[in-house]
């Protein structure tokens, strides 16, 4: 199910069904971390931030405080921010050079 809703050649969805995604897989990804749609929410919230749009970047910070709060998750959630942050450094140094 979730192949279907990865992103096809436009690279965009409406403002309104991903308003619905970003708030399903935030809650989904508190309760129950599952690393594929954690990635597709990653990918398309980073897709946004290169737009100008911070609401998928605000509710992956809080999933990641969230992980790394709990004694259980604590290393997961932090590895996870540290990804997180190479990405972002990846990106914005890739789109630096354009």
């Amino acid at each position: 199910m979730l192949k279907d809703l990865e992103l096809k050649n436009t690279g965009d969805i409406s403002t309104n069904y991903k308003a619905v995604l970003y708030s399903f897989w935030s809650c989904l990804l508190r309760c129950q971390f599952h690393k594929p749609t954690y990635n597709l929410f990653r990918d398309i919230a980073l897709n946004d931030a290169k737009k100008g749009e911070q609401s998928g970047l605000k509710l992956l910070r809080q999933i990641f405080l969230q992980r790394s709060s709990d004694a259980e998750n604590e290393e997961a959630g932090l590895e996870l921010m540290r990804e997180f942050d190479r990405e972002m450094a990846s990106n914005q140094s890739t789109s630096v050079g354009h």
